[in-house]
């Protein structure tokens, strides 16, 4: 993508990122599961609900002050649009799609890294925000999986883990942020 860009051809680049803005709509750390009935709720165990919006609103909030200021971004609320969400405002989609389109090449890259890895934009755009010029650079891979994988240690802790694919599956998204994180960071 390097060397496309020093020859002035960002279509690599402008096709990654409606690719990415995708993410918004569906992100992992966006979409919360609607309430459990009170017949179905254990006692003793938080709702996933209150852990899926725990995990996001230090991050919304981060991003909101630091990235995006008066930026609104809306989650995918299960006890209020349910399942199919509303996408996000136009405004917020552009500012994005704007501040993806800004990063150096090699943010860019470890930027789509995690978002894949981790099918969160939110996630992605803390990580780069964080070990940019003005980030704290402290909240990095380890918060990053688990900000992801919130539903699927829920499921674990309720159903058991299945053997050599849920552990095989949990190390290898830290391979993948750890190496979006390598990019976002450069030299370190």
């Amino acid at each position: 993508m390097a060397a496309a860009e020093a020859k002035d051809d960002f279509s690599t680049r402008s096709d990654s990122v409606l690719n990415l803005i995708r993410y918004l709509d569906t992100d992992t750390v966006l979409c919360w599961a609607p309430t459990t009935p009170e017949h179905l709720r254990e006692p003793e165990r938080p709702q996933l609900r209150d852990q899926q919006i725990a995990a996001a609103k230090p991050m919304l909030d981060y991003l909101s002050t630091r990235v995006w200021p008066g930026l609104e971004i809306w989650p995918v609320d299960g006890d209020v649009v349910g399942i199919a969400g509303r996408g996000q405002p136009v405004d917020t989609r552009e500012a994005m799609m704007g501040w993806i389109r800004a990063l150096d090449v090699w943010k860019f890259v470890g930027f789509e890294r995690v978002v894949h890895a981790t099918k969160s934009f939110v996630i992605g755009a803390r990580m780069v925000a964080e070990w940019s010029q003005h980030g704290d650079g402290k909240w990095g891979i380890e918060e990053a999986a688990e900000a992801a994988s919130i539903e699927v240690a829920f499921q674990t802790r309720q159903w058991g883990e299945v053997e050599d694919t849920h552990d095989v599956e949990k190390e290898d998204s830290r391979r993948q942020l750890g190496a979006g994180w390598l990019m976002i960071v450069g030299e370190v």
